[in-house]
């Protein structure tokens, strides 16, 4: 089974689009979840491994993995 975890701020476009694209390939493929991760805080960001809205993990790594932008950054 593998994991597609959508993580983004509240009203962020980017991760509601993410989320649409991820559930059609979850509807597509019985092995895949999608987990939608409302970041509340810089504190949950930061635990949670978001880098910005949207961040996307697939089985726990990032698709798009930027050092330059600090774990929970909000901005």
């Amino acid at each position: 089974m593998h994991t597609i975890a959508v993580l983004h701020v509240p009203g962020c476009a980017g991760g509601r689009a993410s989320l649409e694209i991820a559930s059609a390939l979850a509807r597509a493929r019985l092995d895949v979840t999608v987990d939608d991760i409302v970041i509340g805080s810089e504190d949950e960001g930061m635990a949670k491994g978001f880098r910005g809205s949207p961040t996307v993990l697939i089985d726990g790594r990032d698709i798009e993995p930027d050092p330059q932008t600090p774990l929970g950054s909000m901005g």
